[in-house]
């Protein structure tokens, strides 16, 4: 079996709150995290 490198993970923190989660697995991954629209702290929208 190869191995497979995982290139994205999205993660939709108005499904459940992750708290660092996403930001600890970035940083073990060598990777970053892009908060999107719907980020904790971000405004809706239209609001």
């Amino acid at each position: 079996m190869d191995r497979t490198r995982l290139h994205v993970a999205v993660v939709d923190p108005g499904r459940e709150p992750y708290g660092d989660l996403p930001y600890v697995l970035a940083d073990r991954l060598g990777a970053i995290v892009v908060d999107g629209r719907h980020a904790p702290g971000a405004e809706a929208a239209g609001e």
